[in-house]
């Protein structure tokens, strides 16, 4: 047989592959609501579904073992399963993914590994992980946390419908500029978002309305904004209530919301840990020694010092070091060659912003260097890096348009 019949008996099999599993999803899904819902049938069909490598189907499986549907739940399962319709492109699972890493949810908590799989689902077009990006930003979670990037995020978040990305953009802009007009923006947004869903406009709108700041203060409408999201389980909006409750002497209501926001607390505080910590100027020392002995520059030329160094790097939050020990994997400096590792490295690099390890990805799947070619995944990487500055990246991403 000639190396084009098995090529085109390959796809075809695929093909075949592929339409199966799709077949499972479908299933899963008809048997996962309605009149005729079996949850043990629908589980049997995603798990079948992501067997045969259907993202969506192990996304669905991941969401059946982390909200208990017919099965014990199952937070590091469901992580493992996030994990896995990631790796198959599934921007929904890489933002489930950035979640579980944020809160520590079946895994060790991690807010780098967080910010890689926001960047990754964001770059995707999914609006969540941009928000979410942008988020860790403003809450000083990102590794090196900017006001303008947050900002930059949440635009982006809001431009793809993220109703939290509009909500926190909102918020931000307000913060920034100060004005009437600006507040009543908000205010028309935050009325229209107020829900159990986004409970966060809800605590804005509250706080609004019980300060004598640009919005004339109105206690009536901050109470029954709190309220909601109190009761929507926001402990922030508890405790002002609490506040506000105090400075009318009504003891027994300040009481009581100072009560809830204690339990609130209680109740977040039993499943957070502590996240990774990195150190970034040690991270740079590392890949800047690893550098030196690669090159000779004031160092015996030492590849496999130059790599345990770049190494080092990488773990403690450099994306150069990622990026080092990537090229490390694919040039066998160091190490022995592996290209899986080498993605894996140089993944990291690009998505904590370093334009080079986007590029090399690019070209990876753009000519098939261990790596099946894949010209869509060559276009978002050479587009990223295209995003972060990289003029390289802009020229690369024409070659396949």
């Amino acid at each position: 047989m000639s190396l084009l019949k098995y090529i085109l008996l390959g796809f075809l099999l695929s093909l075949g592959l592929y339409a199966n599993s799709f077949d499972d999803f479908k299933q899963g899904v008809f048997y996962s609501k309605g009149d005729k819902a079996n949850l043990l049938l629908s589980k049997k069909y995603f798990q079948k579904s992501c067997d045969a490598l259907y993202a969506r189907g192990c996304f669905a499986l991941a969401q059946i073992y982390e909200k208990g549907l017919g099965v014990t739940p199952n937070f590091e399962h469901s992580t493992q399963l996030y994990h896995k319709a990631c790796e198959l492109d599934n921007n929904d699972g890489c933002l489930y993914l950035g979640i579980a890493y944020e809160k520590g949810q079946g895994i060790v908590a991690d807010y780098l590994l967080a910010q890689e799989r926001y960047a990754e689902a964001c770059d995707m077009g999914n609006g969540g992980g941009c928000a979410k990006l942008g988020t860790l930003h403003l809450q000083n979670k990102a590794l090196q946390s900017s006001q303008k990037q947050a900002k930059e995020y949440l635009e982006k978040a809001c431009k793809l419908h993220s109703g939290l990305g509009c909500i926190r953009l909102r918020h931000l802009n307000s913060q920034i500029k100060d004005t009437p007009q600006e507040y009543q923006k908000a205010i028309t947004l935050y009325k229209k978002k107020c829900s159990a869903f986004y409970k966060e406009a809800c605590l804005y709108l509250g706080v609004l309305y019980s300060q004598n700041k640009t919005v004339e203060r109105n206690l009536k409408e901050a109470v029954f904004y709190l309220k909601k999201a109190c009761r929507f389980n926001n402990p922030k909006a508890c405790q002002i209530l609490s506040d506000l409750y105090k400075e009318h002497n009504n003891r027994g209501a300040t009481k009581k919301y100072a009560q809830r926001a204690l339990e609130i607390n209680q109740i977040l505080k039993k499943s957070y840990k502590a996240p990774n910590s990195y150190n970034l100027t040690k991270a740079i020392e590392y890949n800047k020694l690893g550098y030196q002995y690669a090159r000779a520059i004031n160092k015996p030329k030492d590849l496999d010092k130059a790599y345990q160094l770049y190494y080092k790097s990488c773990l403690l939050g450099s994306a150069k070091g990622c990026y080092h020990t990537g090229m490390a994997y694919i040039e066998a400096k160091g190490i022995k060659q592996n290209n899986q590792e080498a993605h894996k490295y140089l993944k990291k690099a690009c998505y904590r912003d370093y334009s080079y390890g986007c590029n090399i990805l690019g070209f990876l799947y753009h000519y098939g260097e261990g790596v099946e070619i894949d010209f869509k995944k060559a276009y978002r990487y050479y587009n990223r890096s295209c995003s972060l500055g990289n003029k390289g990246g802009c020229r690369l991403k024409k070659e396949i348009l």
